[in-house]
């Protein structure tokens, strides 16, 4: 999408750029230069369904579920698998920091795991996290093959990398090794995906990762009004590790961004409709006030006290 919108606005070399995310990029890669990493190039992929119901058929045939005790189901396998691959963290620590009460079934969770992989190698199936795999070894064994992609690519530029994971940076770092030429784009204070695996350290750790780094701060703002990103700065100020930098922008208000601590979820939910309330009767209509959410679920105590006051509301997802 990005690349034909560039072709539009320029002409059509855009075209010839090798761009994606990181799995369609591996998928595109593989296919062509499948017989430097031991693959066939007609590889099926699985997707996160397809995988979990691999994972459920070898969970059932190896006679692991039962009435009398509880094993994780596909999504938890699924998880925690995908979390080994794209950390490089063991399946051993993981269930033991974030699945303790999987503890005592980690041998069986470990033979599923090996199941898994075989049943892929047997089939000619690779799911999201293999491709990922592959694309690293191919890059980092540095065939003939390998040699001939990086020598093709003069440049490579990464966006969003506060998100990427540690399977993702040492791809980066092989698609880089040659001509050493990487810029990435990202906000060192936004990483939002750790829960996949995405460490901020990636970004934070740019500047000794790779030589000769020249950092550019992106400081002006077209959104905000000054006294939120003064807010934002003070937030900001406060993290142990960062990038310095200050927010601005022209844009001028006189309100301030107001901090309320509510000592539980329905004071909080009751104040902000004495706010409605109060805004209706400055002569603010309804459909010009909003109520933002992290999570949809965090409205539904809200959403109660909304219907005790007679005011009516749309809820968007």
């Amino acid at each position: 999408e990005m690349l034909n919108r560039s072709s539009l606005i320029l002409d059509n070399r855009c075209s010839k750029i090798l761009g994606g995310t990181f799995h369609s990029f591996a998928n595109v890669t593989l296919r062509k230069y499948s017989k430097a990493v031991g693959l066939e190039n007609n590889f099926t992929i699985l997707d996160q369904s397809d995988s979990e119901d691999v994972i459920n058929l070898i969970r059932s045939q190896s006679g692991l579920i039962s009435k009398e005790k509880r094993f994780p189901n596909k999504r938890t396998l699924g998880k925690i698998f995908s979390l080994n691959v794209n950390t490089e963290i063991s399946i051993k620590a993981i269930v033991e920091d974030d699945y303790p009460h999987f503890r005592d079934d980690l041998e069986e969770i470990l033979k599923v795991s090996a199941a898994y992989k075989s049943y892929k190698r047997k089939n000619n199936l690779l799911d999201y996290d293999d491709l990922l795999i592959y694309l690293k070894i191919f890059l980092q064994e540095l065939s003939p093959a390998a040699k001939s992609l990086l020598s093709k690519l003069n440049f490579v530029m990464i966006d969003e990398f506060q998100d990427t994971n540690k399977l993702q940076n040492d791809i980066v770092k092989g698609l880089t090794q040659l001509n050493n030429n990487l810029m990435v784009v990202g906000d060192d204070s936004q990483s939002i995906y750790a829960f996949r695996g995405a460490n901020f350290k990636n970004i934070i750790d740019f500047p000794s990762q790779f030589s000769n780094v020249k950092i550019i701060t992106l400081e002006e703002n077209f959104r905000s009004t000054q006294p939120i990103l003064n807010f934002a700065n003070r937030i900001v100020d406060a993290s142990l590790e960062k990038f310095p930098k200050n927010l601005f922008t022209h844009k001028k208000s006189s309100n301030v961004p107001m901090i309320v601590a509510a000592l539980t979820e329905n004071l909080q939910s009751k104040f902000v409709v004495d706010k409605i309330l109060e805004l209706r009767e400055e002569g603010i209509p309804l459909k010009e006030i909003c109520v933002l959410f992290r999570s949809s679920f965090f409205s539904f105590d809200l959403e109660i006290e909304l219907s005790k006051a007679n005011l009516p509301f749309q809820k968007f997802g």
